[in-house]
């Protein structure tokens, strides 16, 4: 937030071409299980490191939902890649918090 004073999106899932309402309905709701199974998701993952905490990092250190101000903040990013390339269109999908 530093340089733009936007929140910087590191991953997103995306398609090059309109995807049905229904299927970014499922596919949100698929993320969102994934994001309510983090606690039981951490005993099934083996820690990076001894003193890593899993489940603060999935639960504190990333934002899922991909809101208004990430989207600005991605837009201007791909700008700064290829001036001229169109904004991003509503077919990025993430899920919804």
């Amino acid at each position: 937030m530093d340089f733009t004073g936007l929140p910087f999106v590191f991953a997103a899932w995306v398609s090059t071409r309109p995807l049905d309402p229904a299927f970014i309905a499922e596919f949100n709701e698929a993320l969102l299980a994934g994001i309510e199974s983090i606690p039981q998701l951490i005993y099934l993952i083996p820690p990076p490191h001894p003193d890593f905490d899993l489940k603060t990092y999935f639960t504190r250190h990333i934002s899922y939902p991909l809101d208004a101000a990430k989207r600005k903040g991605l837009d201007l990013f791909l700008s700064y890649l290829a001036p001229g390339l169109a904004p991003l269109g509503q077919g990025a999908l993430a899920a919804k918090g």
